[in-house]
């Protein structure tokens, strides 16, 4: 008897004679054909990612094309290390090897990793043979944690866009694959995500695809057959492989298959001891993931439809669910059977495995994973920060101090202090206390602590007198401008790098320079401050010089220097547009908001060209269609009124193109927002009036939130201040146009707008009006609707200011015009607005009358016929 020469044995590499092709292979193919913007195939393990792009360079490479695939589960301990491991990959894809020597001399010059990297590539790319140059980057996700991931992926996506500079690179693209979310990849708040990327989901199997497996495998088995398989596999490419070679097994034994078989081998292949691939992954993923474990259940309650995209996402990405859709449901039968509800219930991972985790991604600088984990195992003991010693509470702290939840890390940092543990991490939690506090926005109550530090020696002395520097810049440049000077020479003296080798010794002394030159701007000593800012460019990082080259621009004013000046750091970008740190960044770290105030700065200055060449590399980087959406999406990442003034150029840019871009009346109002909070007091009663136009054209689109809180004051204060009546009417007229908007959305700052009117009523001597805001001050303030949020701390005292003010002026009871009239009295009066005469009860248009919008007419008792 003829031995049976197995078919579907165990694979690591699926040959073409048995590769199926699916609809992620035809997207794939038109993404390289197209060669406008690079691959991502988003996938869970065990899906077949690796065999679709090794399918794919055997089929490239056969039509001319070079490809290499580049594993990236392989670590290396450096941004340059790994650069020069993938172009030393390409190399090796190339037919032959002649530029090895001179890539080797490269190396020695000492060039920035990127740039090594960039002109490399493009050597490499020019010297291809024909076709394409196609780089696959397999296992993309294990780039998250190394501490140069951010730069990688900003190479990848810099490439794209010098495209206009280096015409080579029309020639070259990339595809990633990984089980991570393009938006995990970047994730710093100040900067886009990896988002240029087009995803292609490798899906399951079709049934025709999978009976098209079954007839190039050269197994002969019935449809019935091929269905019971599809049956339970739902069509996975794992499990449907493992499952017919388990078939293939039963049949070459001589024993006729059912559709009992195939239970049979489900059973004995994945659900008897739940260890084979993928089923004992997913098993693990789910242990310790409480996340998946709520998902599961949702779903298997019939409530999956309720799962937020955040954790439908990770579902999909742990093979547990198909493709995030509307309808989102289990893989397949299989694996719905390894997690069964009573599986779910029995298991849970104990609080000491999730504080472990929490450490563990701590220690990778995972930090939003860290604060995930922290809160879960807190969940998990009730709640009590007492079940965290020291050393944990401290990395809570400083996870949540990265995340920018200031609040959140000041009281676990405080509780770290507290709380038995190493002395020696005492340092350690005061800086990032301090630290915490002040970008918190309480600067003063950040002084001691930096203070105390500064005069300690050790680690952080240094970082503490630059934490020290940047407070007193908050509160009072001027007025400190002496003591900033001392402490940035000192730190100058301690930390220039020798030889330049030295990056932290770069940022600290950068960093100092920055400081120093705002302590000599502050005391008017603008040349001083000029060549501390030219010698901080000479030592800074990458990503620190557009924000330092900002401050020179700045400092020279609306000069010639000031234009070369921009001009270089325009040339700059465009070479290597650097990327904001994922965590740990600085005041000069660069940002969306760096980009976007240099194009503003040309835009003030005059220079259309360079505001253009900002604009267009701020649109590409943030891949938004117009000079709008670019201020709209930076406007979203600034943090303060004073980045929106740096901003107004820009916004006021995006203003005046709005209607000729399409943008979206909501944006439009975004940016008149900002325009009338930032504009200076020559323009800020245009910027009302274009706010006031927007919202009744739009008034659909909008919403009354705090920011329009914020400009009623703003304005009423200005337009007060200005003894302009008739444009303190404007103001009172539209914002009591939406007081019930106003006050139930900010009651707060409704009843500060209040006692605004009473000032000004009083002023006029419209005495009635003000005895009716007064009134309503006090309505408002014992409405219990409103009471939680006139409750907050640090507000009480404002309140009972108000509550006096307006109780004090009830009480004069000053004569009443009006006091005759009876409530249910028929009135006729006339609309001073629209200049209409009506007729309605004096109880209905008292609060009117009293103010003056409406004045009486006739007062005596009215007829039904003159009614």
């Amino acid at each position: 008897m003829t031995a049976h020469s197995k078919r579907l044995r165990a694979l690591t590499i699926v040959p073409d004679a048995l590769y199926v092709n699916r609809a992620a292979d035809r997207q794939l193919e038109r993404v390289i054909e197209e060669m406008g913007r690079p691959g991502y195939v988003l996938v869970a393990r065990q899906m077949g990612k690796t065999n679709l792009l090794l399918h794919m360079k055997r089929s490239r490479e056969r039509n001319g094309d070079t490809v290499c695939y580049f594993d990236l589960s392989t670590r290396h301990k450096t941004l340059r290390s790994f650069f020069r491991a993938l172009i030393d990959a390409v190399c090796e894809s190339l037919p032959e090897d002649a530029l090895s020597e001179q890539i080797r001399l490269d190396r020695e010059k000492g060039w920035e990793p990127n740039v090594e990297y960039d002109r490399h590539l493009r050597l490499l790319a020019g010297h291809r043979r024909e076709g394409r140059l196609v780089i696959l980057l397999d296992e993309i996700d294990s780039l998250i944690g190394v501490p140069y991931s951010d730069k990688v992926l900003a190479q990848i996506r810099s490439m794209y866009f010098a495209r206009a500079n280096h015409p080579i690179y029309e020639a070259v693209t990339y595809v990633l694959s990984g089980v991570a979310e393009p938006s995990d990849l970047i994730k710093d708040k100040n900067i886009s995500p990896f988002n240029i990327g087009e995803k292609i989901y490798l899906e399951n199997f079709s049934l025709s695809e999978l009976s098209e497996l079954v007839a190039k495998s050269g197994l002969i088995i019935g449809p019935d057959i091929v269905e019971r398989v599809y049956y339970w596999t739902s069509g996975n490419p794992r499990m449907s492989w493992d499952v017919l070679s388990s078939l293939e097994d039963v049949q070459s034994s001589g024993e006729l298959l059912t559709p009992q078989s195939v239970d049979l081998a489900v059973e004995k292949v994945y659900l008897r001891d739940y260890d084979r691939a993928p089923v004992d992954h997913i098993r693990t993923l789910v242990q310790s993931d409480r996340v998946l474990r709520d998902g599961i259940m949702s779903i298997h309650y019939g409530k999956g439809d309720a799962l937020d995209d955040v954790v439908r996402s990770r579902l999909y990405l742990a093979g547990i669910t198909t493709a995030p859709s509307e309808n989102i449901e289990i893989n397949n039968r299989i694996t719905s059977a390894a997690l069964t509800t009573e599986w779910l219930s029995r298991i849970g991972a104990g609080p000491a495995s999730i504080l472990e985790a929490a450490r563990r991604h701590y220690g990778e600088r995972d930090f939003s994973g860290a604060v995930r984990l922290f809160e879960s195992f807190l969940d998990e003991a009730s709640g009590s920060d007492s079940a965290l010693g020291r050393v944990p509470l401290m990395e809570f702290g400083i996870a949540l101090y990265h995340l920018q939840r200031f609040d959140e890390a000041q009281r676990q940092l405080q509780d770290s202090l507290s709380a038995e543990g190493l002395e020696e991490l005492r340092p350690s939690i005061l800086f990032y206390l301090a630290s915490s506090k002040l970008k918190g926005g309480d600067p003063e109550a950040s002084l001691e602590t930096f203070e105390a530090l500064s005069s300690e020696a050790g680690d952080f002395q240094n970082l503490a007198r630059l934490g020290l520097c940047a407070a007193l810049i908050a509160m009072s440049p001027s007025a400190n401008s002496a003591r900033i000077i001392e402490i940035s020479q000192d730190i100058i003296a301690s930390a220039i790098p020798q030889n330049g080798n030295e990056d932290r010794e770069s940022e600290l002394a950068s960093s100092a320079l920055y400081n120093l030159a705002q302590g000599y701007m502050a005391a008017g000593k603008i040349p001083e401050a000029i060549d501390a800012l030219e010698t901080a460019l000479g030592v800074a990082p990458p990503d620190m010089a557009p924000s330092i080259y900002l401050t020179k621009i700045s400092a020279l004013g609306n000069t010639p220097g000031a234009t070369a000046a921009l001009r270089q750091i325009t040339d700059i970008l465009e070479q290597n547009l650097p990327i904001a740190r994922r965590y740990g960044s600085t005041t000069l770290s660069f940002s969306k908001f760096t980009l976007g105030s240099l194009a503003a700065k040309a835009i003030s200055l005059g220079d259309e060209d360079v505001a253009q060449r900002l604009i267009l590399l701020a649109q590409k980087s943030l891949d938004e269609p117009s000079v709008g959406r670019v201020a709209v999406k930076i406007l979203e990442s600034s943090q303060s009124e004073t980045e929106h003034s740096a901003l107004l150029p820009l916004i006021e840019a995006g203003l005046s193109s709005a209607r000729d871009d399409g943008l979206r009346p909501v944006d439009m109002l975004t940016l008149s927002k900002a325009a009338v909070a930032s504009s200076p007091d020559a323009g800020k009663s245009i910027a009302f009036d274009r706010y006031v136009a927007l919202v009744s054209e739009n008034i659909s689109d909008f919403s009354f939130e705090f920011s329009d809180g914020i400009i009623c004051i703003g304005q009423f204060s200005f337009e007060v201040a200005s003894g302009d009546r008739g444009r303190i009417e404007k103001v009172i007229s539209f914002f009591d146009g939406h007081r019930d908007a106003f006050k139930k959305s900010q009651a707060l700052i409704y009843a500060f707008y209040l006692n605004q009117k009473i000032v000004f009523f009083q002023s006029i001597q419209n005495n009635d009006a003000a005895r009716i805001c007064a009134q309503e001050i006090v309505d408002l303030l014992t409405d219990p609707t409103f009471s939680a949020e006139l409750a907050e701390a640090g507000v009480q005292s404002l309140i009972k200011q108000i509550q006096d003010n307006a109780q004090s002026l009830l009480r004069i009871g000053a004569p009443d015009k009006f006091r005759r009239l009876k409530r249910n009295q028929l009135v006729r009066y006339l609309d001073t607005r629209t200049g209409q005469r009506k007729v309605a009860k004096f109880k209905k248009i008292e609060k009117e009358v009293r103010a003056g919008i409406f004045e009486l007419e006739l007062t005596k008792d009215l007829t039904s016929e003159e009614t």
